[in-house]
């Protein structure tokens, strides 16, 4: 199956089955491979009240490759660099082609409603230094997971 196939299959079922307090748009509505989310935060969670927005870039090889995803706006989350990128084993070691753009927007945002408190990850100045030297990707990087929330 191709990519743009099942891309449009996805943005047919994300339509017909939303989720609140998450939302998708398409920057180009001619450019299937770059999605935008944006996440309304709801009351009573660190970031009450906030909107948050993600960029989810696939390429050929998707669904069977993991897309690129990153936040566009600054969040302060213990599992999301000053860089926008994520440390989320659904994004890279769990990924699946039975997983959706839906499905891992889903666990961002659980992760956000999750969080007990607002703070950057503990090395979040010597991993955006090195990717800023390196150009290094969220996907080129070997990425250790700490505990149960990543």
């Amino acid at each position: 199956m191709s990519s743009i196939k099942r891309l449009t299959r996805e943005l047919k079922r994300w339509k017909e089955n939303p989720v609140k307090g998450i939302s998708m748009e398409l920057p180009d509505p001619d450019n299937l491979m770059l999605w935008h989310v944006t996440f309304e935060m709801p009351d009573g969670c660190a970031y009450e009240g906030e909107t948050h927005r993600v960029q989810f870039v696939m390429d050929k090889d998707y669904p069977y490759e993991a897309p690129t995803v990153a936040f566009l706006t600054d969040v302060d989350n213990e599992h999301v660099y000053s860089n926008g990128h994520i440390c989320l084993s659904t994004l890279y070691n769990d990924w699946s082609p039975s997983l959706s753009n839906q499905s891992a927007s889903i666990s961002i945002f659980s992760m956000l409603v999750g969080a007990k408190e607002k703070g950057r990850p503990h090395d979040d100045k010597k991993y955006t230094m090195l990717c800023a030297r390196t150009g290094l990707s969220s996907k080129a990087v070997k990425w250790e997971f700490h505990d149960d929330k990543c």
